[in-house]
């Protein structure tokens, strides 16, 4: 009987230990959004709080928030966003290993392109909509990185100054939410402040 008893703990003791060492085997994803201007996905590392692996900042730029005191005409606006565009596609364009289009970004699964630690999505579809139905038009601008891809030491310091962050943030293969949350001259600060949270994970 005491055979039996000593057998039956080692096998809980196994059963238990076994615990302990297994993994978590799905990884959290944190989403802000604010007015939908502006949108924040997160996927963590596996077991972390605060190790971001891939981010998306994704922002839309509206001709309506261009328009000025004085404006005779809702063009003058449009003709500014038409600028922002453009000055925001070169900011990016001959970043090292950085992949710049305007093609529709893969936001649900948080992926950029195969082979880029860095993909940058500027829409263009505002042109003709433009034509079609007024000037009140937009663009979005959306920035995938995957941290755990080999980054350009350029190309990331250059994304991160985009969205007022500097390097501090970034650890090498991880970014810090601890620290992004904290920083004011986060373009995204109010947004983990006072927009939307919505967390799952895969």
């Amino acid at each position: 009987m005491k055979k039996y008893i000593l057998i039956l703990i080692l096998i809980s003791l196994f059963a238990l230990s076994g615990c302990v060492i297994i993994q978590p085997t799905s990884q959290k994803y944190v989403v802000y959004e604010m007015e939908n201007d502006r949108t924040l996905k997160m996927r963590f590392e596996k077991g972390s709080d605060d190790r971001i692996e891939t981010i998306m900042f994704r922002i839309v730029r509206n001709s309506v928030d261009l328009r000025e005191e004085g404006d005779t005409d809702d063009e003058v606006a449009y003709d500014r966003l038409v600028e922002l565009y453009e000055s925001d596609v070169a900011y990016f364009k001959d970043l090292p290993d950085v992949f710049v289009s305007n093609r529709t970004p893969d936001i649900a699964n948080l992926k950029g392109v195969d082979g880029f630690a860095i993909s940058i999505y500027v829409s263009d579809d505002f042109k003709p909509t433009a034509q079609q139905s007024g000037w009140d038009v937009s663009y979005a601008l959306t920035i995938v990185a995957d941290f755990t891809d080999d980054m350009d030491g350029q190309s990331i310091a250059k994304v991160l100054s985009y969205v007022g962050l500097d390097n501090n943030a970034w650890t090498g293969k991880q970014l810090s939410f601890n620290k992004i949350s904290k920083s004011q001259s986060f373009l995204f600060f109010d947004v983990i402040k006072e927009g939307e949270r919505a967390e799952f994970t895969d």
